[in-house]
């Protein structure tokens, strides 16, 4: 993408007088913005992902402590008993 970006840069300095160039050029442009939408998406979307992982297992390890936290304060319960 940084190669995209200053070819195009560089072509826009240039101020490209050929028709056909700034067609190129423009639609390069177009097709760098959507790639790096497609980027931004998958870095999310992997981000999320991670995230709702590990969301999920601290969620584990909550209720599994909260369970032996509970049988650990029955023990003592059914000793005295």
């Amino acid at each position: 993408m940084d190669s995209i970006a200053a070819v195009l840069k560089d072509a826009e300095r240039r101020s490209i007088k050929e028709e056909a160039v700034r067609l190129w050029l423009k639609r390069l442009t177009g097709a760098s913005y959507l790639i790096t939408d497609i980027f931004d998406d998958f870095e999310v979307n992997t981000t999320r992902k991670s995230a709702l992982r590990k969301a999920k297992a601290l969620r584990r390890h909550a209720a599994t402590w909260k369970n032996e936290r509970s049988e650990a304060t029955l023990v003592p319960l059914v000793l005295a008993g």
